[in-house]
């Protein structure tokens, strides 16, 4: 290994080739025979075992993708950090492959780390909760950073990007290390302190003591035949009133319920067949640059605050310059959101080394971002009942009539020529947008002339 490798991976790899087995004979042998008392052996069920090879194949794509992403760089910080997720996640599959062989074969192991032996430790579930945690935080914050990174063509900012979204990942890869770890009874020392803490962790409530206790995260159920169609029904009703965006080439679908130029929105995504975590996008506009880092939000007497947010800056005409982040909204952010909404706003500061940006958040606007979390919500809870997100939203090859059909439904609204449901209208505003133009144009005509035509 050379000397310019990372001070973490030089210890995994130490790790990983200093285990070794204590005992190479099967259980079920008396210790007479062996010389020596076998350590108990965790044998895996079948349905394990299956579960374990499928985890080795998604290892193998892995690898093979990152193999792809590191022959198209030269050098550089992330072509070292990619290294690092390569050598994890073979490090990762190494350690499966041999929990499988000694279940197969029936072999007791031990392992050791700098001479000291550990036994095949049993499942942690508080590890369990915690990691699962983390690793879905992770997850989210590699969602917002390619989310952050589609808005680029090159430059030093895509870079940075790249930069932040491959030590995410390589976070994630520790994670899922030590997760599968803990699961199929693999120590693994003292490696799990090397992934980084979460960016979003809230400062301890125990030296901020005004800082709310997080709600609980919202989880999904297995809903009634009766329950499902109405929440089936009212989610049509919601979507086919928002502005939603498609891009053919990512085939991606993007609902924003408020102006893009705000300095606030929750940003729903939905690519493919797969509904992405949302995002809490933020953004300022000045003459000058603040270099926030920093979140704060006032929301009555309650106070939420976060460090090191990563904000991309840009410069804009006229002497203007942005700043922006994606937040992914889970635990305190998504509980800030609804603070805000029941006490009808607040404040969100963006504190900078430079300088500090406060945004007012009136009423409507927090009652619009507690309502798309809902929506989120709500779209997840239908997924986990097995809706699929194409039956509630329009086809794709009518998003692009939606804002007409969305607009001429008010016009006909505000000049009272409609009584039909936004619903209903829109869904024959688009299938005659589509199917017999003519008629689109003349519903148009009728319900809402422009004006001086007779």
């Amino acid at each position: 290994m050379s000397a310019g490798k990372p001070k973490s991976l030089t210890i995994i790899l130490a790790a990983a080739l200093l285990l070794v087995a204590s005992c190479d004979k099967p259980t079920s042998a008396p210790a007479s025979q062996t010389g020596k008392k076998c350590p108990a052996l965790v044998r895996l069920s079948k349905s394990a075992l299956r579960e374990l090879r499928a985890t080795l194949d998604k290892l193998d794509k892995e690898i093979a993708v990152a193999k792809k992403a590191r022959s198209q760089l030269a050098g550089g910080l992330v072509l070292r950090l990619i290294d690092t997720r390569l050598e994890t996640l073979r490090l990762t599959r190494a350690l499966l492959r041999q929990r499988i062989h000694a279940s197969e074969a029936g072999v007791a192991l031990t392992y050791t780390f700098a001479s000291k032996r550990h036994p095949v430790p049993p499942p942690d579930s508080t590890l369990r909760d915690g990691l699962e945690a983390e690793i879905k935080n992770t997850k989210a914050q590699i969602v917002a950073a390619e989310l952050e990174a589609s808005k680029y063509a090159g430059g030093l900012v895509l870079a940075l990007i790249h930069t932040r979204l491959e030590t995410a990942r390589v976070t994630l890869a520790f994670l899922q290390l030590r997760a599968l770890a803990n699961r199929y009874g693999i120590p693994l020392g003292d490696i799990s302190t090397l992934a980084p803490a979460s960016a979003l962790r809230p400062k301890s409530p125990t030296k901020r003591p005004e800082a709310p206790l997080p709600l609980p995260e919202p989880k999904s159920e297995k809903l009634a035949p009766e329950k499902l169609a109405a929440l089936k029904l009212a989610l049509r009703k919601r979507l086919i009133g928002l502005p939603l965006t498609y891009d053919k080439v990512e085939d991606q679908i993007t609902i924003v319920d408020n102006s893009p130029e705000e300095a606030i929105a929750v940003v729903i995504v939905i690519e493919g067949k797969k509904l992405l975590p949302p995002i809490l996008q933020l953004r300022y506009k000045g003459e000058n640059w603040i270099f926030a880092r920093r979140i704060v939000i006032r929301a009555g007497a309650k106070k939420y605050e976060w460090d090191k947010i990563p904000f991309q800056r840009d410069t804009l005409g006229g002497g203007k310059v942005s700043e922006r982040a994606a937040v992914p909204i889970i635990g305190p952010v998504r509980d800030a959101l609804f603070a805000l909404a029941k006490v009808g706003g607040g404040t969100l500061r963006l504190d900078g080394s430079k300088a500090n940006h406060d945004i007012q958040i009136s009423a409507a606007t927090a009652k619009t971002l507690a309502a798309m979390v809902d929506l989120q919500h709500k779209l997840r809870l239908a997924v986990d009942n097995s809706v699929t997100l194409d039956a509630l939203l329009p086809a794709r090859t009518l998003l692009s009539k939606l804002g007409d059909c969305q607009s001429l439904f008010k016009c006909a609204k505000s000049n009272k020529k409609t009584d039909k449901p936004q619903l209903e209208f829109v869904t024959h505003c688009l299938s005659l947008s589509t199917k017999t133009p003519d008629e689109y144009y003349k519903l148009s005509d009728t319900l809402c002339p422009m004006p001086g035509a007779k």
